[in-house]
């Protein structure tokens, strides 16, 4: 008992005139713990957890979700080469994604840094995203979406900038057991090719 199916107990053999025989454990069980490696990210619903394969029936989960703030930095200064100045760009750019939605609401702050000129320390804004990489930033809702009436950057700021999210990010949290379900295997089998036929379905 208490074995990890994923990673069952190794089988030694052993006698004084026998060798070289070899085994695999057939371990089976149900359903104890669902690891979340990776929560994702801003959930618009809560997702469905599907328990499928291993042989076994009758397991079933549910999702705890939790609110994070999520922020995205970005080199303010004209060396970074991330902020475009002029009418014509107007940009911020971040050397990685930065997951805003297109017209979401942000937060600009300058971490006590001189701010990028037309830019207001700690004042909302709507980005409307360019790429992955790279977005603008409108004053309304509704310019965010129609893509118009941008705000003109005129000058760099000084040092590290961030652009928050206005609202939490839904992610994972963690996974409940609702009900174990039973007969959840790992079962290896070997055998020698020669003979089977990879034409045949």
């Amino acid at each position: 008992e208490d074995y990890d199916v994923i990673n069952p107990p190794e089988i030694s053999i052993y006698d004084v005139n026998g060798y070289n025989a070899s085994a695999y454990a057939h371990v089976e069980g149900s359903l104890e713990r669902i690891d979340v490696i990776d929560g994702g990210f801003d959930y618009v619903e809560d997702p469905i957890v599907t328990i499928s394969g291993g042989n076994g029936i009758g397991a079933n989960a549910s999702v705890n979700m939790k609110l994070i703030d999520h922020e995205s930095s970005f080199n303010s200064e004209s060396p970074s080469a991330l902020v475009g100045i002029g009418s014509t760009v107007s940009t911020i750019g971040f050397g990685t994604y930065h997951k805003f939605r297109n017209s979401e609401r942000i937060i600009y702050k300058t971490n006590g840094q001189t701010a990028v000129g037309g830019l207001s320390t700690d004042s909302s804004y709507y980005v409307s995203t360019i790429s992955p990489y790279v977005v603008k930033l409108h004053k309304t809702l509704d310019d965010a979406v129609s893509g118009i009436n941008t705000v003109v950057l005129s000058s760099y700021g000084i040092g590290n900038h961030i652009l928050q999210s206005y609202n939490k990010k839904s992610v994972v949290g963690s996974i409940n057991i609702i009900n174990t379900g039973s007969g959840y295997e790992n079962k290896k089998r070997t055998l020698q090719s020669s003979g089977i036929s990879t034409a045949l379905s």
